[in-house]
């Protein structure tokens, strides 16, 4: 924000006279221009529709782009508020700024319209079984964890939210040695 500055900003939204604000910078310039084409979309008085050209012209300028892109919302949001008596026009206008700045998505999958898959059906007997034998469900218990553990002198193996159970008592790091 070299020429227009955070001040220069603070004193054209708090102008009551914005043309004033606008005598402080240099004429024809894309900031001189960015400023005149707020005051004209801000100005209730103005068409819309007879700014599209304006808008248009400035977007070619070497304006910044966040200028560019500040000037084009304000022109869609002033057609929306002129166009609110025609559904059909503030709908268009409406998708325009979604397509353009909102981005929102309307294409949820409706979840009543998907086909769910239920493996318990297929298993034999219809009860499912686990597919750990007794030895490996034993493995994988804290305890057997611990005494791997104290056995191996290592804690590497152990998962973080064991290691407040282990006895570093237990653990004989000289044998390692």
């Amino acid at each position: 924000m070299t020429e227009l500055s955070t001040n220069l900003l603070e004193r054209f939204v708090a102008a009551d006279n914005k043309a004033d604000v606008l005598k402080e910078v240099t004429p024809h310039s894309p900031v001189y221009r960015f400023i005149e084409l707020m005051i004209a979309l801000n100005d209730p008085a103005r068409d819309p529709a007879g700014l599209e050209k304006e808008v248009r012209d400035f977007q070619t300028t070497r304006a910044k782009p966040e200028q560019r892109e500040a000037v084009k919302l304000r022109l869609l949001l002033n057609q929306i508020s002129a166009a609110r008596n025609r559904p059909e026009e503030v709908k268009r206008l409406a998708g325009e700024l979604n397509n353009f700045y909102l981005h929102y998505n309307f294409d949820a999958v409706n979840p009543f319209q998907t086909e769910f898959r239920n493996d318990l059906h297929n298993v034999e007997g219809g009860t499912p079984t686990a597919t750990l034998s007794e030895q490996e469900l034993k493995d994988i218990t804290l305890e057997a964890a611990l005494e791997k553990a104290y056995r191996e002198i290592s804690l590497s193996h152990l998962k973080p939210e064991y290691l407040e159970y282990v006895d570093l008592t237990r653990l004989d790091f000289q044998k390692k040695l």
